[in-house]
């Protein structure tokens, strides 16, 4: 019987073939070990097509474009929630779902609002359909329930409590957590005229959306998915077949190609500083030149945008006021491009796909092993950033009481915290963080921020949050225990960037 953690850990411990460099052509190679062999690119692309029989106007088995229109959404949702002139809350519901659910593909043909680019930073796709038809966030929430998901709760979760979204008050789902804020955030823009941060509660849900489905969707779907069981297991999408009927690339080709999508990253990622692969997300005009990687005149979404979790990598990667900076974009992406060369020379003697022998499966799972430790560091990093940010602008707020600018800024940095905190527990079986850790951290951080009253959201009945109310000194009490939230992120992880460290 297959193994699947007896291969984890052999693939940690067996050392990886190290694969050559430079550019690759279009045409079938032969086996690794012929002089033909396909040579590691320095960007994602070029990959040739290696399923016998395989053809495409591309000339590549590359493909993602799923993933990337799914980015896409992602950016709208944060977007439509800023803009929306809903004046019911139907209306309101309707709006942040017409991105976040895409029913019957309703906004594939209508222009894209975000990202749109700028005088001088041209983006190449103005609607959906140019990238891909039909996709859905909300559909691809974890849920361990769904009829064919792979997905794995972290470590110490019971089955009994495997769907059950940690951090969130009401036992819910991943889907039930977003309808539970859609349609709290269309009761809040209604009774505020068009408010997207929550007063009464503390949410701001223009980053408590978005940061969240970067975990339950890209973060879940890439580590625990397509790096997970679509790569070890041998009768899952191996390489020797199509990954569907008609399609021209191989199981192993596209869950790698659909694993790297959900990260985000632009295919030339690896050849900018992570200094230039942070200004295209911020669309900065100085590299719109190094963006625009063909020479087109135009910055695609497809390949050239970079956005979501890579966004984020690069934000910490550019930071060199660390003794020891990180490198955790240059780490992951030369997994990426490594494992897919690997996947690229399991040919035969033809120069036709194979399914992976054992030892390749191993070298492969490493790889994989890789980009999971790493992402999982972005969003450590992440929630000690903001974390540290909250704590800032608490101290801003109890130096400017009852300023509202100061307390939408707080709840702004706590949002952003508490987002990155429950994307976490969505690594899978191999996660460094556990249960135990995870609430360890998290009921620090709280259900939401701890309010000017000292009161603070302490459970949900019928889709309406409940708060319990503590005392004066409350808030401040709250700001001492945040530097707890840092030093238990920093215990278990050895984080390298920690940005904004409370004193």
């Amino acid at each position: 019987m297959f193994n699947k953690k007896r291969l984890t850990l052999l693939s940690t411990a067996m050392a990886v073939s190290v694969l050559g460099s430079g550019c690759g052509g279009d045409s079938k190679t032969s086996s690794p070990s012929g002089p033909q062999a396909f040579q590691k690119p320095s960007t994602y692309t070029g990959f040739p097509i290696t399923l016998a029989g395989g053809t495409s106007t591309s000339g590549t088995s590359v493909s993602y474009k799923g993933q990337m229109a799914r980015h896409v959404l992602r950016e709208q949702v944060k977007q439509i929630i800023k803009v929306t002139d809903a004046t019911t809350e139907a209306e309101a519901i309707e709006a942040v779902n017409l991105y976040l659910k895409n029913t019957d593909g309703a906004a594939d043909a209508i222009s894209i609002i975000a990202p749109v680019g700028n005088t001088y930073f041209d983006i190449k796709e103005t609607l959906l359909n140019e990238l891909s038809t039909g996709k859905s966030l909300y559909n691809s929430l974890y849920d361990t329930d769904a009829s064919g998901s792979q997905a794995d709760p972290i470590p110490g979760v019971s089955n009994t409590d495997r769907n059950v979204t940690m951090g969130v008050p009401g036992n819910k789902t991943a889907k039930e957590v977003m309808d539970l804020w859609v349609a709290n955030f269309a009761r809040n823009h209604v009774s505020t005229s068009g408010g997207y941060i929550d007063m009464e509660f503390g949410y701001d849900y223009q980053q408590l959306f978005p940061k969240f489905i970067m975990g339950a969707v890209f973060y879940n779907q890439a580590v625990d998915k397509y790096l997970d069981e679509y790569i070890t297991t041998p009768s899952i999408k191996d390489n020797g077949t199509a990954y569907k009927p008609g399609k021209h690339y191989t199981g192993k080709e596209h869950s790698w190609d659909e694993g790297f999508g959900y990260f985000g990253a632009a295919a030339n990622y690896s050849v900018l500083t992570a200094e230039q692969n942070y200004k295209v997300k911020k669309q900065d005009g100085t590299v719109f030149a190094n963006a625009d990687w063909d020479g087109d005149g135009k910055v695609s979404l497809y390949t050239e945008y970079t956005s979501g979790p890579a966004y984020y990598t690069a934000s910490f990667d550019k930071d060199t006021t660390p003794i020891t900076p990180s490198s955790y974009g240059a780490d992951m992406m030369s997994a990426w491009l490594t494992g897919r060369t690997l996947i690229t020379n399991t040919v035969d003697a033809s120069g036709n796909a194979r399914n992976l022998t054992d030892a390749e499966r191993v070298n492969l799972v490493a790889q994989a092993t890789i980009i999971k430790s790493n992402w999982e560091m972005v969003l450590a990093e992440a929630v000690y950033k903001y974390i540290g940010q909250t704590h800032e602008k608490i101290v801003d707020l109890q130096q400017n009481a009852g300023d509202t600018t100061k307390i939408k800024s707080y709840f702004k940095a706590w949002a952003e915290a508490k987002g990155f905190m429950l994307s976490l527990q969505y690594g899978g079986s191999v996660s460094k963080i556990n249960k135990t850790k995870f609430d360890e951290i998290d009921s620090i951080i709280g259900y939401g921020p701890v309010l000017e009253d000292g009161s603070q959201v302490n459970g949900v009945s019928a889709n309406t949050f409940s708060k319990s109310t503590t005392n004066a000194e409350g808030l401040n009490s709250y700001k001492n225990s945040l530097k707890a939230v840092q030093t238990k992120l920093d215990a278990l992880y050895t984080l390298k960037v920690k940005q904004h460290s409370i004193p």
